[in-house]
């Protein structure tokens, strides 16, 4: 953010010094008729200018740890990264501590990036732990060559890389008795807006809806669902996540807000009612109350888990030349932040292209 920040602050000093110069001069001189010739000039200078300012600034990549998206595909993004050439973004398994094979790349053009989207061509079981690396666009532009001539980008002679764990869409609960009609979820875990939805058990898997609740982005724990029914002592219920796909903020099944699946299949939990459990947690024996107040309940577990620092370049080396494995997916930011910064370029360097012409004339 605060190479970006510096960008635009250059660009715009750029713009208005050479903008108010090229004011000036055209007040004094009569516009000329621009010629084919001058118009290649102007945007090769356009072109040298642009890349002066980007080799100003150094490549960088930032990551946090997320709950992948498994809507299209095995999904992880990448929150910011800055690049001074055409390349790749890339994302590695981890190999005891270093950069592994290779699951995934997008290419991105020089400049700053936002939330990056990269598919993932294999599944994630689990909590992953993943790398993100630069890579260089040396040989054929748009085609991702490496192992080859696609090098990783370095930085003072180290790779320009940074470690995240991927969370895996899940649900977390026990068995429970119900008060005031009530469940109660331990956590939930998910990539985007969604809702966790409460089924009866049929013959051994979910049947009908009898509450939901939405579900927001990333770790919550503590999710209470009110339930239409009432439920007897003993019986199964089922806690299943459904995408939010429809109208936002209404649940809309059967409909688009359909179940969230992964490979290996829906995301959902079976579990107990017991009155058994709401007397034992009344009434807890002394072994038990003593342990409590060591072992964290699985709430205090589900809390959104802490931004892992950053590791330096120099914590984890990486090999020379890893496997490739992945598969492409381009994937641009949305982010009105880089347009900006093209824009105000492009009236920088325009400005700069005319000063210097009408100071030849």
């Amino acid at each position: 953010m605060y190479q970006l920040h510096r960008l635009l602050s250059l660009l715009l000093a750029v713009t208005l010094v050479f903008g108010s110069a090229t004011i000036a001069v055209a007040q004094d001189s009569p516009t000329p008729t621009p010629t084919p010739a001058a118009e290649e000039e102007v945007a090769a200078e356009a072109e040298q200018t642009v890349e002066e300012l980007l080799q100003e600034f150094t490549p960088s990549i930032e990551v946090r740890d997320q709950v992948f998206s498994v809507r299209d595909g095995i999904l992880v993004v990448v929150p910011e990264l800055f690049v001074t050439e055409d390349g790749w973004v890339v994302i590695h398994r981890d190999d005891a501590g270093s950069p592994g094979a290779v699951i995934g790349y997008t290419f991105v053009e020089a400049g700053p990036h936002y939330d990056v989207i990269v598919n993932l061509t294999e599944d994630l079981e689990g909590d992953t732990v993943l790398w993100a690396m630069l890579h260089i666009d040396a040989g054929e532009a748009g085609v991702y060559e490496f192992p080859g001539v696609d090098a990783p980008v370095q930085l003072n002679g180290e790779i320009v890389m940074a470690q995240f764990t991927a969370l895996e869409p899940a649900i977390i609960v026990s068995g429970q008795s119900v008060a005031d009609n009530t469940v109660s979820i331990e956590g939930v875990v998910t990539a985007s807006d969604s809702w966790l939805v409460i089924h009866r058990d049929e013959d051994g898997a979910p049947g009908e809806v009898i509450g939901y609740a939405p579900a927001a982005p990333g770790v919550t724990p503590n999710v209470r669902v009110e339930l239409a029914d009432e439920i007897s002592d003993g019986e199964t219920l089922w806690a299943m996540l459904h995408y939010d796909l429809g109208v936002r903020g209404e649940f809309e099944f059967p409909g688009e807000d359909a179940p969230i699946r992964l490979p290996r299949g829906v995301v959902m939990e079976s579990f107990a009612i017991s009155s058994e459990v709401a007397a034992a947690e009344v009434t807890p024996t002394p072994t038990a109350a003593a342990e409590a107040t060591q072992t964290p309940t699985a709430a205090a577990e589900m809390a959104a888990p802490a931004t892992t620092p950053t590791p330096t370049m120099s914590d984890a080396a990486a090999p020379d030349m890893l496997p490739v494995t992945g598969a492409s997916l381009t994937q641009e930011s949305n982010s009105i932040l880089p347009w900006l910064a093209v824009i105000l370029g492009i009236m920088a360097v325009a400005g700069i292209a005319i000063f210097r012409r009408r100071m030849t004339e």
